[in-house]
Parts: structure tokens; C-alpha cells; sequence
């Protein structure tokens, strides 16, 4: 994923998160990858999950959080 890899990033986290729909770090890790890939639509949806659907105040989250905004 930190090589540039985010299709492939993307397609495994999203089999993660099938898995186990509460693994933040996983969720916020796909949040990443599709922001990078121009999704940011659907990256701050996942973002936005860790931090108000599951409580989670994670300071991981809040700087991708931040990212997602123009």
C-alpha cells in the first residue's frame, strides 16, 4: 500500500473489512486507498465510520479525516 499500490491495497482491505466489518485500522487503511486513487467520496465514508459509527477517536483517523477535505 505505501508503494503505490492502492488498487491492490483496496481490493484486500475491502475482503478485510467483509470479514471483520469493525477493524478500524483496516477501514481506515481503505479509507487511504481510495482517497488516493480519487475516490474521496468513499474514503471519507470509511473514515467517517471509525469515527462516529464505531466511537472510535483515533488520531490515525482524525489526520485522514483531515486529508479527505478540498
Amino acid at each position: 500500500f505505501y508503494k503505490g499500490e492502492h488498487e491492490s491495497a483496496r481490493e484486500l482491505l475491502q475482503k478485510v473489512i467483509e470479514r471483520d466489518p469493525e477493524n478500524s485500522e483496516a477501514r481506515i487503511l481503505l479509507g487511504d486507498a481510495c482517497r488516493e486513487l480519487g475516490d474521496t467520496a468513499e474514503g471519507h465514508k470509511h473514515h467517517y465510520q471509525v469515527a462516529k459509527v464505531f466511537g472510535q477517536e483515533l488520531p490515525r483517523n482524525r489526520l485522514s479525516l483531515g486529508k479527505d477535505l478540498p
